[in-house]
């Protein structure tokens, strides 16, 4: 189970890192709350997750200012997609 802090890959697409954290949701029953660069590991991003006890939706990821068919916005922050440093929105999706 992996609720707390934990890697999360830099060298994905916004779309494949999106998918690689809803699966550790889905996976783990925990939720996302959080997503920052990993300032001791150049090219590494940290995820935070917390225990959930009900189902949820998926996750997107999209740059900064970027329309998102997400409805509910969970942060902006700026983490490393596709190995470049990026300002993005992540949103969990709709049922």
């Amino acid at each position: 189970m992996s609720v707390g802090q934990v890697p999360a890959p830099g060298n994905l697409t916004s779309s494949d890192l999106a998918n690689e954290l809803s699966f550790q949701e889905q996976s783990d029953f925990t939720r996302l709350t959080g997503l920052v660069a990993d300032s001791n590991n150049v090219g590494q991003n940290l995820a935070n997750f917390t225990q959930r006890t009900v189902p949820i939706t998926y996750l997107a990821i999209v740059p900064t200012g970027t329309p998102s068919t997400g409805t509910a916005f969970i942060t902006n922050t700026t983490v490393y997609i596709s190995g470049t440093l990026t300002s993005v929105d992540v949103y969990r999706l709709p049922i």
